[in-house]
């Protein structure tokens, strides 16, 4: 876990800052990241999180479905208030996604994420925080398609995306024996944005590229992103940062 002995570390190889993530409330996260004995881990990340502040700049991610709801996250932001964490962290929502073609009914569609999305934003408006930027065109979706951007895991194997991790099939070498330019590497690299008519027509494209690259991969589908639906109100929130 992020210890105050693990934030000093990163900070002494000069790591800009951390994300964490948490799955909600203290409930809802618990019941999900739990210990091997079954004790939960969310006061403790909380404490962790306060000593790291520190050293480096931290993230909460916060992984959003529909048993771990918009409600669920405004209960996390009263905890992180509680501890005084609420204005001193950066904050970014994830929907959680299915990667392949079995559909998970817990899983929100995009445009059901959308609407989660904007009520989180507006309650911590509320509170007087806007963590709405501009939305800007990228170059990718995610680095996973980037040339010189992997993922390592705690055995020192690399990845180009974070999905795979821990997963044979989806190794493209480690950090003893260099990079292995194999099938799932060159798929990563040689990745095409515009093969969907779909997305070559849509007024959200330079903002996602066609989305996330392994689903469509994996489903021969392009995912729309949340921007889609909810462009207009996030243009709105983030302008008022402006005036």
């Amino acid at each position: 876990m992020l210890t105050e002995k693990v934030a000093q570390l990163l900070k002494s190889y000069h790591v800009n800052y951390a994300q964490i993530t948490l799955d909600g409330d203290q409930i809802n996260h618990d019941s999900r990241r739990c210990l091997t004995n079954g004790k939960g881990t969310f006061a403790r990340i909380l404490q962790n999180i306060v000593k790291t502040l520190k050293y480096i700049p931290v993230t909460v991610r916060v992984n959003i479905d529909r048993e771990n709801n918009h409600e669920d996250v405004i209960r996390l932001m009263n905890s992180l208030d509680n501890f005084n964490l609420l204005k001193k962290v950066g904050f970014y929502l994830a929907p959680v996604e299915d990667f392949d073609t079995y559909k998970t009914p817990t899983c929100y569609t995009s445009q059901e994420f959308s609407k989660e999305e904007i009520m989180v934003y507006k309650s911590l408006l509320e509170r007087g925080i806007n963590i709405v930027a501009i939305p800007r065109t990228t170059i990718g979706f995610c680095e996973a398609i980037n040339r010189d951007d992997y993922v390592i895991d705690p055995n020192g194997f690399l990845y180009k995306c974070w999905v795979h991790i821990g997963k044979t099939i989806g190794r493209v070498g480690d950090i003893y024996t260099g990079i292995q330019l194999n099938s799932v590497h060159k798929t990563f690299t040689e990745y095409k944005f515009f093969s969907k008519a779909k997305c070559s027509s849509c007024k959200v494209q330079p903002l996602c590229l066609g989305g996330c690259p392994l689903i469509r991969m994996n489903t021969g589908e392009s995912k729309c992103v949340s921007y889609k639906y909810n462009i207009e109100e996030h243009i709105k929130m983030a302008s008022a940062r402006l005036i």
